[in-house]
C-alpha cells in the first residue's frame, strides 16, 4: 500500500515544515514560523520574562513578570518604596520631634520618646530594670497577666484557658532608685486527659471507669 502524495504533503505542512505557522507557547497571540519560534520567545514575545527589578532602598524585594508588565512592575516598585518598604524614610509624628527615621526603626524611635517621658513597656517574658527618673515621686503601674493554657479530654472538644487579669496601681518611688520588673509567660500547652479504672469500694473484684481531665502548666 502506498501513501498518496497530497496526503504526505499535508502531513509535512502541518507537522514538519520549518515554515509552518504555530502559536506562541506563552499565548501572546502571535503565530510565528516554527524555525523562528525560539527567536520570538527570547527576543520578541511581549510575555517573555525580563530580569527582575529590585527595590532601590535595599530591602531585597523583587518585582518580575513578562515584558508586557514592565510598566506595572515599575509602578509596583515605586509604590513599595514610598508606602511599604521597611527602609523608606518616615517622619516622627510625636509633637515637637522633627526626626526622620527608617520605617523599620520607628518602633525603636518611639520607644525612646516613651523612655524620655518615664514610660517603660515590657511584653516579652524576662527580668528587666527600670530606673526612676529624677523628680518622680509616684509611678503608675499597669499589669496584664498571661492567659492560662487549655486542657481537654482525649477525643473530645478542648476547653479554653482563662484570660489574664489586669491590675493598675500607683506606687510611691524614690528618684534614682532601680526597680526590678519580672514579666511572666502565659500558660503552656496542656496534656491530654483520658480514662482510668478505679476499684469499686463495695466490690473489690469490679472496676469503674472515670474520666480524668487534661492539665495545663500555667
Amino acid at each position: 500500500m502506498t501513501v498518496s502524495f497530497p496526503h504526505r504533503q499535508q502531513i509535512h505542512e502541518q507537522d514538519e515544515c520549518p515554515k509552518r505557522l504555530i502559536p506562541c507557547e506563552r499565548r501572546c497571540g502571535e503565530f510565528v514560523a516554527a524555525d523562528k519560534l525560539e527567536h520570538h520567545m527570547q527576543c520578541l514575545c511581549i510575555k517573555r520574562p525580563f530580569p527582575p527589578i529590585r527595590c532601590r532602598l535595599g530591602c531585597g524585594e523583587l518585582f518580575a513578570g513578562g515584558a508586557h508588565e514592565i510598566l506595572k512592575c515599575e509602578e509596583d516598585r515605586l509604590e513599595h518604596e514610598q508606602e511599604m518598604c521597611p527602609r523608606r524614610m518616615v517622619r516622627c509624628h510625636v509633637k515637637g520631634c522633627a526626626a526622620t527615621v527608617r520605617a523599620m526603626d520607628r518602633p525603636r524611635h518611639r520607644r525612646l520618646h516613651m523612655l524620655r517621658g518615664g514610660i517603660a513597656l515590657h511584653c516579652v517574658p524576662g527580668a528587666y530594670e527600670y530606673k526612676v527618673v529624677m523628680g518622680l515621686r509616684q509611678l503608675k503601674v499597669q499589669l496584664w497577666g498571661g492567659g492560662g493554657a487549655s486542657g481537654h479530654l482525649k477525643g473530645q472538644q478542648a476547653g479554653g484557658g482563662g484570660g489574664g487579669a489586669f491590675v493598675e496601681a500607683l506606687l510611691n518611688v524614690i528618684p534614682g532608685e532601680t526597680l526590678e520588673i519580672v514579666v511572666g509567660a502565659g500558660g503552656a500547652k496542656g496534656q491530654y486527659g483520658g480514662t482510668v479504672q478505679i476499684v469499686r469500694e463495695d466490690d473489690p473484684t469490679k472496676f469503674e471507669t472515670e474520666e480524668v481531665c487534661g492539665t495545663d502548666s500555667a
